[in-house]
């Protein structure tokens, strides 16, 4: 994109064909904020975190929510994964086979 003025962007396409784009009467103001007190520290297992909050531009503010899984490998030949809801499953890869191909 070229900016031709202050508030006019001229954008040209693949086949050379300049489209002016007037951004004159726009106007976004947003804001996301890291949620206070969140540390690596208090993330387990099944917990849906606040990471951060988005505010729109009218100033409607949304949380922004993680969910935490946990993937353990373990020393009888299996992976317990965890699930947001704290419930586990078993996948046994004792008898996986590695495939590999040469290009």
């Amino acid at each position: 994109m070229l900016k031709t003025q202050t508030v006019l962007f001229t954008y040209t396409d693949e086949d050379g064909v300049d489209t002016i784009i007037d951004i004159s009467n726009l106007e976004t103001l947003t804001l996301l904020a890291q949620a206070a007190g969140n540390t690596d520290a208090e993330v387990t297992a099944g917990d849906a975190n606040t990471i951060a909050t988005y505010t729109d531009e009218d100033g409607s503010a949304f949380t922004i929510n993680e969910t935490v899984t946990a993937l353990v490998e373990n020393t009888n030949g299996t992976v317990t994964y965890t699930d947001e809801a704290c419930n586990d499953t078993i996948i046994d890869v004792t008898n996986l086979e590695t495939l590999t191909e040469d290009c």
